[in-house]
């Protein structure tokens, strides 16, 4: 110890580091606490002099003159977005805070392009379940005379050893050859149409279309509606392109089916599934007019059963005979007027 010489380092100033260890201030050596005290006071009164500049802008005066400000706030309250209730009334903001948590993905009304393509979608869904309906028919009956017609040839040609003497060999032997020659027909008949294989394509095909409408309707699935400022998607657009992908749905299912269950060898598709929509259908009749030919039409029934006809007079509470020198009342014949002849029974 006595030969070693002690160096003692002067302490460095205190420094403050912030959380990203960055150097915030370092207090220098020579400043005092007066001279801190000091600048402090002056840091203070600067920003209590930017206060003030900044409150001078905001007074009443300065607000009222800004033009700006009353346009955007105007802009804001006119907005439909913007609801306005009172909190004393708590049912009212209820149903206020109810009707805007709703999230609504259906549109509050369907375009033409979309009732039209709604419209061919159920007119092939009608299409398809009645021609299915017709297929189905026609398999069973096919399938329940061949089940009849291999029952009876095999009874014919069991029993008839059995009971030679009811049942002669020679007729046994042109039934079995009539049933068997109906059976080979109705076979390849089967086999050439093919009902069942048809009834299950079209059945299945309806129900998909079925369904594909429903999701339309209901904007589920391929069709939901997904619509923000992110995406640059307004509504309007993502319901054409909803329309876009239910009408290439039913354009492929149609497709399915003319290509999987023979139906192209077949009249099947000179159905018609579209009407026409250029014309402006007919308005209806109004009431009134209907009703005034309806009585019109019972005057002219009456008068050729009557000879005359007897219209009924409303509202008046008797008869008035449509010819000249009928009587008003039974057994009381009215006498002719001057030029008039009296009419001749028969």
């Amino acid at each position: 110890i006595g030969m070693s010489t002690l160096k003692i380092r002067e302490p460095k100033p205190p420094v403050h580091v912030g959380e990203a260890g960055e150097e915030i201030f370092r207090i220098a050596e020579d400043v005092t606490a007066k001279e801190a005290k000091g600048r402090l006071v002056e840091l203070l009164k600067s920003e209590m002099a930017m206060t003030d500049r900044y409150a001078e802008s905001k007074t009443e005066k300065t607000i009222k003159g800004n033009e700006e400000i009353w346009m955007s706030v105007y802009d804001i309250m006119k907005s439909k977005d913007v609801y306005c209730a009172n909190l004393h009334d708590l049912d009212n903001v209820t149903s206020q805070l109810y009707q805007q948590a709703q999230i609504e993905r259906l549109p509050l009304k369907n375009s033409q392009e979309a009732l039209q393509l709604l419209r061919r979608a159920w007119v092939l869904v009608d299409l398809f379940v009645d021609n299915a309906r017709v297929y189905k028919r026609l398999g069973k009956a096919m399938y329940v005379i061949s089940l009849l017609l291999g029952v009876a040839i095999v009874a014919i040609a069991v029993l008839q050893p059995v009971y030679p003497e009811a049942i002669d060999a020679t007729v046994a032997v042109r039934t079995l050859f009539y049933l068997s020659l109906a059976l080979t027909g109705l076979t390849g008949f089967s086999a050439i149409i093919d009902p069942t294989t048809k009834w299950q394509a079209l059945r299945g095909t309806a129900l998909a279309v079925e369904s594909e409408i429903w999701q339309f309707r209901t904007r589920v699935g391929d069709y939901g509606c997904v619509c923000s400022n992110s995406s640059g998607i307004s509504p309007k657009q993502a319901e054409r392109q909803a329309e876009k992908r239910f009408q290439t749905k039913i354009t492929d299912l149609q497709d399915t089916v003319l290509r999987s269950s023979g139906l192209k060898d077949t009249n099947f598709f000179s159905s018609t599934t579209v009407t026409n929509d250029s014309e402006d259908d007919e308005e209806p009749e109004p009431i009134v007019p209907l009703k005034q030919k309806a009585r019109k039409t019972v005057q002219r029934i009456r008068q050729s059963f009557f000879g005359g006809g007897e219209a009924v007079q409303r509202g008046a509470g008797a008869r008035q005979s449509a010819a000249p020198g009928a009587s008003r009342h039974a057994g009381t014949p009215q006498e002719p007027r001057d030029g008039e002849q009296q009419p001749q029974d028969g």
